[in-house]
């Protein structure tokens, strides 16, 4: 069936589960399990994984706009999800016509759509290494010297600054929070990711008063400074109640 992910979005600084991206996206696991071999990289390594809402959002962005420029090895464009992706290994065939040329075939291991590309020997390599379930996407690339175009942690997307080392807390802190509105939610998590910001990611279990010291000393500064990142008082005021809401609940 065809799909397209273009209309979904997720919340940038929310943290999603496995079984969360399979809701939003209307997918099933072996879809998410094809993202991370994708690219998509967890926000750590542990199970069951955790994915920062903005970066999934920019792993798509980096995909579809891939489809305007050149593909990876091994990748497809299909047409079906409008996305580079990685083609169903056991539908994959390969042609070889008089001339030397090589045309490969088979269905989007998303949609399951077909598609049909030119290889080169590149991407040759990559289907044959693809077979190792081990084998991850970003150490093809390295492998053959290509960039691998992934999209995780401290990747450059449209924010610099991304840790995941403290995802699965805040994710644990969504769960406490459920109660509250959605709005309310996004407020805490925007003041949550500014104290992260501030602290360049140092993980909040290793937090000191010295820590929150800073904190508190970037909001006074937030509402003098001019600029993007200026801040009402009315806003440092607000969000220097939900860090403090938040390390309470972190002390529990």
């Amino acid at each position: 069936m065809s799909r397209s992910y273009k209309g979904i979005r997720l919340k940038k600084n929310r943290v999603y589960s496995t079984e969360d991206l399979q809701r939003a996206y209307a997918v099933g696991a072996n879809t998410i399990s094809n993202w991370r071999k994708a690219g998509l990289r967890p926000s750590d390594g542990k199970r069951p994984y955790v994915f920062r809402g903005g970066l999934v959002m920019a792993f798509h962005k980096a995909r579809h706009e891939r489809l305007r420029t050149r593909l990876n090895p091994g990748e497809f464009k299909c047409t079906g999800c409008k996305s580079a992706v990685f083609p169903e290994l056991g539908s994959l065939t390969i042609n070889r016509a008089s001339n030397g040329a090589s045309m490969a075939f088979g269905q989007c291991s998303e949609c399951g759509c077909h598609v049909r590309k030119f290889v080169s020997d590149a991407d040759l390599v990559v289907f044959e290494r693809l077979r190792d379930p081990n084998t991850t996407v970003d150490s093809l690339h390295e492998g053959i010297g290509r960039d691998p175009g992934g999209i995780g942690i401290s990747a450059e997307t449209d924010n610099p600054h991304w840790w995941g080392r403290n995802d699965r807390v805040v994710y644990n802190w969504q769960v406490h929070a459920g109660r509250l509105a959605e709005q309310t939610i996004d407020q805490h998590l925007s003041a949550i990711r500014f104290m992260e910001e501030v602290l360049k990611g140092k993980p909040f279990d290793r937090l000191t008063v010295r820590d929150v010291d800073l904190v508190r000393s970037a909001l006074k500064g937030a509402m003098v400074t001019k600029g993007e990142g200026q801040k009402s008082r009315s806003t440092a005021s607000h969000q220097a109640s939900q860090i403090m809401s938040f390390l309470e609940w972190l002390i529990k």
